[in-house]
């Protein structure tokens, strides 16, 4: 199946690309963190992982199309 790959920030760097956008093809039912895994992510970095627009993380299961966007940890002030 194909999901599409948005990498944000300091995370662009480990998507598909190097861009932070891409297409990737996976196994059926590959969840977020054996993308994550596949792409190198360490563990710590992904902050808000969103499915669809949809909050998910690690454990959520993708389905072909899926568009799985990652930002790292937001600061401001």
């Amino acid at each position: 199946m194909k999901v599409n790959i948005k990498f944000f920030a300091g995370l662009r760097k480990f998507s598909p690309d190097g861009e932070g956008y891409g297409a990737l093809s996976v196994e059926s039912d590959s969840t977020v963190g054996d993308i994550l895994d596949h792409l190198n992510v360490p563990p710590e970095k992904p902050s808000i992982i969103l499915i669809n627009g949809v909050h998910g993380n690690r454990q959520s299961v993708l389905k072909d199309g899926d568009t799985l966007s990652v930002f790292p940890p937001v600061a401001g002030g």
